[in-house]
């Protein structure tokens, strides 16, 4: 008899553990399948992620690829593409946006987040020599102490020492270079399109004068007539709109973008971003520059022969500079000097100049202008390289607005 309840006891025991064991097994099992199902499905969100990322990707080399292919700067509102398999599909745009073109390039497959890529764009100076002269008629006499230190093309003049009683080079004068006819093709790829940024400066602010000093910060956005900026006041990414903008003593604007009638940066002030006048900018900045600052000047013809528009640079001492003046509707009997560069500044990087070029200073990079010359004691010498030194270095990658279309490698900086 004791036998037959222990039995019972035994059998009453099995059941609750067999029960408990299922409900363990089934739990491990619903728990190795959620760890499955969710590693599924994040792999399933990481590879849309990633198609996303290159279908925003391929937008941008579609259009890197339209500008390259164009004998035009590339524009659209806004163009679709869709793959055959709709593994790749995206909507791309280029708009002007101040000096370069503005790129947004956005995924539009389904169900796939959203990738939004936004760069400038423009083309490297890479395949250029050390100067491109662009007046079919120029021919070069260096002056003074002037020295190029690489090759130099120009279309059927020739490079050499000035003998002019009032105006000889001195010993110390060199070409180390050789200069270049370039084909048909170079010089028929190089042209410019100014009109594209002629609107930049519509609407400009009429009213109200913004000082901001001691250790102020700029709101993201500024519109004032006139803005003074001194002191320690600061800004970083910050968008200035104004008709007459001074930036001195030690103001720090970084990544800034300016658009201004008149512009003047002087003292200790630190800059780096974009500086777009439409008539005149002043720069002497007694403090090296130590980021990249992108100097811009729209220029305009005010009557049959008289033009607004000249870059100064009084001091500048920069690794990474881009210097470039548009020359909207200039010509050469437009009178003055577009880009003047004195001998107290070091640059290095790009000079583009739809325009004539006075450079004292040492530039280092690419430089792509009309033509030199220099006034003196009332008397314009055209054609005369006096003083200034000029060395290519192909070690400098500045990005050049594709309002300047030289054919160069297309490439973007992305925002």
């Amino acid at each position: 008899m004791n036998s037959g309840l222990d039995g019972g006891a035994k059998d009453g025991v099995a059941l609750p553990l067999a029960l408990a064991l299922i409900l363990v097994l089934g739990l491990l099992a619903a728990s190795v399948f959620e760890m499955l199902y969710s590693e599924r499905m994040e792999s399933l969100r990481q590879a849309r992620r990633v198609q996303s990322e290159l279908s925003a990707e391929s937008g941008l080399s579609y259009a890197l690829y339209r500008f390259a292919s164009e004998d035009e700067p590339w524009r659209t509102s806004e163009l679709r593409h869709f793959a055959v398999d709709s593994a790749v599909a995206f909507r791309v745009s280029s708009v002007q946006d101040g000096p370069f073109a503005n790129v947004i390039s956005e995924n539009i497959g389904k169900d796939s987040g959203l990738v939004r890529i936004v760069a400038r764009v423009g083309s490297y100076p890479d395949t250029l020599p050390a100067l491109v002269l662009l007046d079919p008629e120029a021919s070069l006499l260096l002056a003074g102490s002037a020295k190029i230190e690489g090759d130099v093309a120009l279309k059927k003049g020739s490079i050499g020492y000035s003998t002019h009683y009032k105006m000889p080079a001195s010993k110390d004068a060199s070409f180390a270079g050789k200069a270049l006819t370039m084909t048909d093709a170079f010089w028929g790829g190089i042209s410019f399109h100014s009109d594209l940024t002629r609107d930049e400066f519509q609407n400009l602010p009429e009213t109200d004068r913004c000082v901001f000093d001691g250790r102020d910060t700029l709101p993201s956005l500024l519109e004032c007539s006139e803005v003074v900026i001194r002191g320690d006041a600061f800004c970083r990414n910050c968008e200035i709109r104004s008709r007459q903008l001074s930036v001195s003593e030690r103001a720090s604007l970084n990544e800034v973008k300016v658009f201004a009638d008149t512009a003047s940066l002087s003292g200790d002030a630190s800059i780096s971003g974009t500086i777009f006048s439409r008539d005149t900018l002043y720069v002497d900045l007694k403090k090296e520059q130590t980021n990249e600052i992108r100097l811009f000047v729209q220029g305009r013809k005010t009557g049959d022969a008289s033009y607004n528009g000249r870059l100064e640079v009084q001091r500048l001492k920069s690794e990474f500079a881009t210097l470039a003046f548009f020359g909207d509707n200039w010509d050469a009997t437009m009178p003055g000097i577009s880009v003047y560069i004195s001998e107290d500044c070091n640059i290095r990087g790009a000079l583009f100049v739809h325009g004539v070029v006075d450079i004292r200073g040492k530039f280092r990079g690419h430089a792509l202008i009309w033509n030199f010359a220099f006034e003196e004691s009332g008397t314009r010498w055209n054609g005369f390289f006096k003083d200034g030194s000029i060395a290519l270095d192909t070690a400098s990658r500045e990005l050049i607005p594709d309002i300047f279309h030289f054919g160069g490698t297309f490439g973007y900086e992305k925002e």
